[in-house]
């Protein structure tokens, strides 16, 4: 994971469970208004949510802090879940930003969500977009990575001047 701007709507009823060995929480706020999937956070619904930051990298240093920091906010509605992402960089240029084919990262940075929907441990649902607004789903189980599972869902990416 580098560091990017995004949204996506997903179809699942649930919130994030923590994932890390140091499990953390985040508050989701409920959506008053409207907002629109296009990678930017700019409706007065994500203005009032909840920042979560401190995340720690899952790749290419596990554990470590990332170099450039990232804001995760998390809202819902009676329908979906809302996440919105700013993964803050040192300028446009940094951005990896290949354009492959669905559920292939190829050589750009991007941000993932993994919803544990049972509190198991070892099931969950893989959510990732790359910069180039590309997205990966993935099924897990104890043993498997389903990478055909396709869900519906919605995404939208911006690269700006300070990260994606």
């Amino acid at each position: 994971m580098r560091h990017g701007l995004f949204a996506i709507l997903l179809f699942i009823s649930v919130l994030l469970p923590a994932q890390d060995i140091e499990r953390r929480t985040m508050e989701a706020v409920r959506l008053n208004g409207s907002i629109k999937i296009d990678g930017k956070l700019d409706e007065p619904d994500w203005k009032r949510s909840r920042v979560a930051d401190g995340f720690r990298q899952n790749n290419p240093n596990p554990g470590e802090p990332h170099e450039q920091p990232t804001e995760v906010r998390v809202m819902y509605d009676d329908v979906a879940l809302y996440i919105g992402a700013f993964m803050h960089e040192v300028g446009k240029d940094s951005v990896l930003k290949e354009l492959s084919r669905r559920d292939q990262k190829k050589n750009s940075d991007w941000f993932t969500v993994v919803l544990d929907t049972y509190r198991s441990g070892f099931n969950g649902f893989g959510f990732q977009v790359t910069a180039s607004g590309v997205q990966i789903d993935e099924q897990y189980s104890t043993n498997n990575v389903n990478r055909a599972w396709n869900a519906v869902w919605f995404s939208g990416v911006q690269v700006t001047d300070s990260g994606w």
